[in-house]
Parts: C-alpha cells; sequence; structure tokens
C-alpha cells in the first residue's frame, strides 16, 4: 500500500518538510541503523534502494524533487544566520 503523499497548503506539490519528516520515522520505526546516513545516501546518489520499501517510503521520497529536499534542509540548517528566509522559489 502506497503512503499518503504530504501535500503543501496550496496543493502545488509535496510539502517536502511532511516528506523528508514521513521518511525518517519509517526509517526509524523499520529500525534501520542511522535513518539520516539512509537519507544522506539517497539524496546523494539518487538510488531509491538507499532508503526501505517499508510504508511506501521509496514512494514518498520520490514524490519530492532530491533538490527541493537539499534546499530544504540547507534552509533549516542555516535558518538562525540572521538572513532572514530564504524564498522557497529560489530567488532568496
Amino acid at each position: 500500500m502506497r503512503a499518503p503523499e504530504p501535500m503543501d497548503a496550496a496543493c502545488h506539490g509535496p510539502d517536502i518538510r511532511g516528506v523528508a519528516t514521513g521518511v525518517y520515522e519509517a526509517i526509524r520505526d523499520k529500525g534501520v541503523h542511522d535513518p539520516v546516513c539512509r537519507i544522506a545516501g539517497y539524496l546523494l546518489s539518487g538510488e531509491p534502494a538507499q532508503v526501505t520499501a517499508f510504508r511506501g517510503v521509496r514512494d514518498l521520497i520520490q514524490s519530492a524533487k532530491r533538490r527541493e529536499i537539499l534546499t530544504e534542509l540547507a534552509r533549516a540548517c542555516f535558518a538562525g544566520l540572521g538572513e532572514g528566509p530564504a524564498e522557497p522559489n529560489g530567488t532568496g
């Protein structure tokens, strides 16, 4: 059974934070060692086999573009540097 795809409020596409969180939680719940490394492996390689198929995680993570996931992760990482929020469309 395919996992439901988290959608943003405007229904324009997957909610990147929701996708990342859902993937992390499912990998953790499956008992896979170091979910962060599994996700990083997928983001670097693009190889879906890096993440489990448990709960439709492969479909879920592929519902978002890898660049969008990386951008959201970078945005979260650098959020407190005083630059203000970056624009989601890449103009900020």
